[in-house]
């Protein structure tokens, strides 16, 4: 075998990581106003962003699991292109039955892919620093430029919107075509789940039940859930919001470009404060949340609306903290079972969530801000509780 290149390879990832993270934003600031033009209301909206989340909870795990087992390459390259031919599906949606067929697709091809970047991310950086501080810092890196990228891609996608809307869709198969070309460029290395039994499924549970023998990775996982939803309801929130107090569609992306330019210094919080309690860590994003919420809960115009940045702060932040935590407490070969098993986690909060979020904000868009900070705030309480009893013993 032909030696490999860590650090070139390295760079690859990173870069892959970047396109597969940030496509999407060409065309998520202005997806409520194409799901309101093919006949979608809040509720319907809620009902096809929950069949992605159950497609990616489904999946998560079992494709995780043959990643580990038999090639991450293959399931990362599968999924990019994958991803790239449902964007192209989805841009020809005429109807809610398409959209929810191409949120299904989504969900299968992200399963395959989403854990297998981060899995060879730590694998390269431990090959090139066994110490595990080269992952830290790659890690905090990757989130900074990914947010970077995403404002670039909503500008970018912006721009194409305000011609065509489903050509900002479409667009999307760009990122997802060229992260394909460069999967197949990274060499699948690092250890293997060994097979105990011929039964798959009998192997994938053994696994499972294996890593939540660690309650601190069991609880460490349920914080990542909870960090990494907490903000997300209030991604459909932002637009109806911001057209309801009287900003044009075309500049709705403006709103986006606030929310994400913010989330770079909510990362590079995050960055210098690593050495805070992993509790402490968590708690921080549903206080910025609620900070910012109140006030445009209370009397949305046009001045409270612009305090979503606030939100992405608190987006930025959460990028970074948690996961690499839990990678660095699992063994290589499971790693991308265990990023596949927190992501499963975040559906299982998702998916109820996005249904009652959307709910009240069918009656007003502001009430999805309300029912997430009622929601996330004794969820939060209980992850902090929980990890601050595990710091207490070290």
């Amino acid at each position: 075998m032909n030696s490999i290149n860590y650090r070139r390879t390295l760079n690859i990832i990173f870069a892959e990581s970047i396109l597969t993270y940030s496509g999407v934003f060409l065309c998520i600031p202005i997806m409520t106003v194409f799901w309101n033009g093919v006949g979608m209301d809040q509720f319907m909206i809620g009902v096809s962003q929950m069949m992605c989340a159950a497609t990616l909870f489904l999946f998560d795990v079992p494709m995780g699991y043959f990643a580990d087992r038999f090639s991450r390459k293959a399931l990362n390259v599968i999924g990019d292109i994958g991803l790239a031919a449902v964007f192209i599906f989805y841009a020809l949606a005429q109807n809610f039955w398409m959209v929810v067929a191409s949120e299904i697709l989504c969900g299968l091809f992200l399963a395959m892919s989403g854990g297998v970047d981060r899995a060879f991310l730590k694998i390269y950086s431990d090959k090139i620093d066994p110490s595990g501080e080269l992952f830290k810092k790659k890690t905090a890196q990757l989130a900074v430029w990914q947010i970077i990228s995403m404002c670039l891609t909503i500008a970018l996608g912006m721009f194409i919107s305000k011609h065509d809307i489903r050509l900002a869709i479409f667009s999307v198969a760009i990122p997802f075509l060229a992260a394909t070309i460069l999967a197949l460029m990274i060499q699948d290395i690092g250890e293997k789940i060994v097979a105990t039994h011929k039964n798959h499924l009998k192997d994938m549970l053994e696994n499972l039940k294996y890593l939540m023998k660690n309650a601190e990775i069991k609880w460490l996982v349920y914080a990542y859930a909870i960090g990494f939803e907490v903000t997300h309801p209030i991604i459909w929130a932002l637009t109806p919001l911001l057209v309801m107090v009287g900003v044009p569609v075309w500049l709705v992306g403006i709103g986006w470009l606030l929310w994400y330019g913010a989330a770079p210094l909510g990362a590079l919080f995050a960055k210098k404060t690593t050495h805070w309690n992993t509790s402490t860590q968590n708690f921080v994003p549903i206080v910025i949340i609620t900070l910012f919420s109140l006030p445009v809960i209370i009397a949305p115009n046009l001045a409270t609306i612009w305090l979503f940045p606030l939100s992405g702060i608190a987006f930025g932040i959460v990028n970074i903290y948690i996961m690499p935590k839990i990678q660095q407490k699992t063994e290589e070969k499971y790693q991308t079972t265990i990023v596949s098993i927190a992501s499963s986690a975040a559906r299982i909060i998702y998916i109820p969530i996005v249904l009652i979020t959307n709910y009240f904000g069918n009656t007003a868009p502001q009430y999805i801000l309300l029912a997430t900070v009622l929601i996330f705030a004794p969820l939060t309480l209980l992850a902090f509780t929980k990890l601050r009893g595990f710091e207490n013993k070290q």
